[in-house]
């Protein structure tokens, strides 16, 4: 038999889901579980409240988490993480802490916040960050894809219209005039090119965001 202490030193109150039995932890306090098995134990932690528009930047914690929590150009992103865990020794003592990473190049930077362990008297066999609820996933979603339409997917579209428009005005052999400028051929293509490259840029976005999705699913 074993007894397990799992110290919180996430800088906020958590819940941990031992094997299907779920524990309230204080922040930079600690709980022990006693008289458990040796071996694999499952471990699921995650905070009991979400840090959203309703929050206070005061209740938020650190500056970045408050600016990304509040900042409508930014997101934070709260995950839940599971630890496999095996348990090896009378004594195992689990130290909780937070894990964060930015990730740019998505409809808008955003910060996934999930914990990470330390283990002694046991050994780490896998872990899985997951969207802490359906609604954080729901909500990241959303605003991604929002900011990746509005404007850049709206500006494709209008680049793309007028590069087509004026590659079409260029074969019948009536450029068109934008602004007091004849968009010839070199213009036309110039445009086309500038449009292309948004248009990669737009799918490099999506391709991000979906991977996120995926990965903390």
């Amino acid at each position: 038999m074993a007894n397990i202490r799992i110290d919180n030193a996430c800088d906020d109150a958590i819940t941990v889901c031992l094997d299907g039995t779920e524990y309230f932890v204080p922040e930079d306090e600690s709980v022990t579980v006693s008289a458990v098995e040796k071996g694999v134990h499952t471990a699921t932690v995650s905070r009991p409240r979400l840090i959203g528009d309703s929050e206070s930047a005061e209740e938020s914690g650190d500056s970045i988490t408050s600016k990304l929590a509040h900042d409508e150009k930014s997101q934070y992103v709260q995950l839940s993480s599971t630890f496999t865990i095996d348990v090896n020794a009378t004594k195992s003592v689990w130290t909780l802490k937070k894990k964060v990473l930015l990730a740019e190049k998505n409809g808008l930077d955003a910060l996934f916040s999930g914990f990470d362990v330390e283990i002694s008297g046991g050994r780490l066999t896998g872990i899985k960050d997951s969207f802490a609820t359906d609604e954080v996933e729901k909500k990241f979603m959303k605003k991604q894809l929002s900011e990746a339409f509005f404007p850049i997917g709206i500006g494709i579209i209008i680049f793309t219209v007028v590069g087509l428009f004026a590659l079409a005005a260029n074969i019948t052999g009536a450029p068109i005039t934008l602004g007091g400028r004849e968009f010839t051929y070199p213009w036309t293509f110039g445009l086309l090119a500038i449009d292309l490259g948004f248009a990669i840029y737009f799918f490099v976005m999506l391709k991000n965001i979906f991977s996120a999705k995926k990965k903390y699913k």
